[in-house]
């Protein structure tokens, strides 16, 4: 199967009409609809259901649809790498969590200049399961994150295809601003973070998750007023102004004398890890970087 052939054969699942597919690819009709029997007959396979006016992608071509978008991203990422010449530069890609890892990426990109001014960084922030994404996919080399959702602690221990070193603690508290009616309170609940106004990372965060999970465990619902956000400054910033309460790293907390933290039921209890695949290429630049990010925990521990 050609990149051209998936090419077609998504932009197909896209539009669900050869019509459409054809003049976005800019090739006949006729043609279009060749290539896709040709990958139907090749492989012996029904990719649609053709009905009167209209297409509908089978279960078969679903799970091809999700494995060629992967395959004809990575081509298109590489192209972008050749093109830019990127293969001969002297470079490490970096993701890191949004909301747990940016002291963390801070102390490692300070240290990692003073040692290494020649290397190029690349930074992605993201949520932890996209950076997991971006990881598998090669997008990245490394990533600052929690250890992989979903997986349990012996499972993380013993994985197959992930490296991965502790760096530091995560350390989450309930904050709300020093003009909420609470503020002076020694304790939350659930029940009383039930009812509070939330600003959220994206619901597919870690910490997200978490937090619905423990309302549910307690019976009680999201509140109804919720904000997700990517920037871990536009969390700060809502608490901050009294628009909403949350959850935030406490050395924020401590450094932002309009923001409380107040005592509530254990949030998370995790690790940040600079995680890199086994099967991941490791080039002098990642191996530096990896060296430089362990030596530097070490000397924030031992300071």
């Amino acid at each position: 199967m050609t990149i051209t052939q998936m090419r077609y054969f998504r932009t197909v699942c896209q539009y669900m009409s050869l019509t459409k597919a054809s003049r976005e690819l800019h090739v006949s009709q006729p043609a279009l609809s060749m290539a896709i029997k040709e990958i139907e007959n090749t492989y012996g396979l029904a990719l649609f259901h053709h009905n009167a006016n209209s297409l509908a992608i089978t279960e078969v071509g679903t799970v091809l649809l999700q494995e060629v978008s992967t395959i004809i991203d990575l081509y298109d990422h590489l192209e972008t790498m050749l093109s830019d010449h990127i293969l001969e530069k002297n470079y490490v890609r970096v993701g890191f969590v949004s909301m747990n890892g940016k002291n963390a990426i801070l102390t490692m990109i300070s240290e990692f200049r003073r040692l290494h001014p020649e290397i190029q960084l690349f930074l992605t922030e993201d949520s932890t399961q996209e950076l997991y994404k971006a990881l598998d996919c090669g997008k990245v080399d490394l990533i600052i994150a929690e250890k992989k959702p979903e997986v349990s602690q012996k499972e993380w221990n013993d994985s197959s295809l992930y490296r991965h070193k502790k760096l530091e603690k995560i350390q989450m508290s309930f904050a709300v601003s020093a003009m909420h009616p609470i503020a002076k309170r020694t304790f939350v609940s659930w029940q009383d973070i039930s009812k509070l106004p939330l600003v959220l990372p994206d619901k597919f965060n870690q910490l997200s998750k978490t937090v619905q999970r423990e309302l549910e465990a307690s019976q009680c619902s999201m509140p109804k007023e919720v904000y997700y956000t990517t920037q871990i400054s536009t969390v700060e910033q809502f608490i901050e102004n009294n628009v909403a309460c949350g959850f935030l790293p406490t050395e924020i907390i401590e450094d932002n004398p309009c923001i409380c933290a107040l005592p509530c039921p254990p949030i998370m209890d995790d690790w940040l890890y600079l995680v890199y695949r086994k099967d991941q290429h490791m080039t002098l630049p990642i191996r530096q970087f990896i060296q430089t990010a362990v030596d530097s925990f070490v000397l924030n521990k031992s300071a």
